[in-house]
């Protein structure tokens, strides 16, 4: 619930998801968070990040941001940069000092964007002041695509987090309504054996990567590869969206593990290379790859930039699914994150 406190004080709290990208956003274009390529992500349920804010009237911008209660100065850097990007089309943005307070629902370093989550979150809690004075903000369509442009300045895959189960970002002319500068949602195209879905996040190593997406992204500018793998993905994207349309599991599953293989050997062929995936996560999916062809289970696997195994199956295989992980991989995994397909953002009590 949003409320004002007082006539110059505003508060309001919203938690975001994250989300898993099925065919990856990997390089940018000259502008502010561009994508070089459509990107398809699934928008997850249990793993959020939770934002409240107290915005003040004041006569000098400032921003006090807490991560879990502590003090992030480096991040609270980032989030000014980005009201001041907001602040570009909604002026009265700098009229107010703020007071934000986040937390995730899921570990640091676990594999899940924490990004996307955390800038869908802050741009939900800063559009919900500027409904104060801009009443288009009032109608949800037009709440939501102003949310997902601003999530996207702040990270580019956070455009996604502000739509429930399937969403579409990046220009495409086959694809209705798509854009560079926000996400779409495609929730209803999925076929009903897609609309529950589970994703199980295998933490193979919890530490730091050894390369930021922003730096992995920029290393896509001079690939010997780039141009190819741009058209590829839009193919992939448009493949990938016509099976879960059509409920075609075995394709399904094919391209979304190419496309997370792809994502690293891109990296393991970028000047400089980076090796993010670990040993146990060959062996993981090796395990996973054996356990599909004894038992036919629908079951596939995706990555992030990370060694971390995201594992993607429908609600229905969840017992025989479970059973795998537990005898199988447990012994790879650090923890085990159990996450399903989402319904979006959502506004929460502000005593977050």
């Amino acid at each position: 619930m949003s409320l004002t406190t007082n006539q110059s004080t505003f508060s309001t709290a919203w938690s975001a998801p994250s989300n898993i990208a099925l065919v990856k956003y990997w390089g940018k274009l000259a502008g502010d968070q561009i994508p070089a390529n459509p990107s398809l992500s699934f928008t997850l349920e249990n793993s959020r990040t939770l934002t409240s804010m107290v915005a003040s009237e004041s006569n000098q911008f400032s921003v006090d941001y807490l991560f879990a209660g502590q003090a992030q100065p480096s991040f609270q850097q980032k989030v000014i940069k980005v009201i001041e990007k907001w602040a570009r089309e909604e002026p009265k943005l700098l009229n107010y000092s703020y007071q934000f307070n986040s937390s995730n629902s899921f570990p640091h370093s676990a594999g899940i964007a924490s990004s996307a989550s955390s800038m869908a979150a802050l741009s939900l809690c800063l559009l919900s002041l500027c409904q104060k004075w801009n009443d288009k903000l009032d109608q949800e369509e037009a709440f939501i695509k102003q949310a997902s442009h601003w999530a996207r300045l702040g990270s580019g895959s956070a455009a996604r987090s502000v739509f429930p189960k399937l969403a579409w970002w990046g220009s495409c002319s086959q694809v209705t309504g798509t854009s560079d500068k926000e996400a779409i949602n495609l929730s209803s195209r999925l076929h009903p054996s897609f609309q529950e879905m589970n994703d199980s996040i295998i933490i193979i190593d919890s530490g730091e990567k050894s390369v930021s997406s922003r730096a992995g992204h920029a290393l896509m500018d001079q690939h010997p590869y780039r141009e190819l793998r741009f058209a590829t993905a839009e193919k992939r994207a448009l493949s990938t969206l016509s099976f879960l349309e059509t409920g075609n599991w075995s394709e399904f599953e094919k391209i979304v593990e190419i496309e997370a293989l792809e994502l690293h050997s891109l990296m393991m062929t970028s000047e400089p290379s980076f090796i993010l995936m670990k040993p146990d996560t060959l062996r993981a999916i090796d395990l996973l790859r054996a356990f599909r062809a004894e038992t036919g289970t629908q079951i596939c696997f995706t990555l992030d930039a990370g060694p971390n195994l995201h594992i993607l199956y429908p609600k229905s295989e969840e017992a025989r699914v479970l059973d795998f992980i537990n005898s199988q991989l447990k012994p790879f995994a650090k923890s085990i994150i159990h996450d399903q397909l989402g319904n979006g953002p959502r506004r929460e009590n502000q005593n977050v």
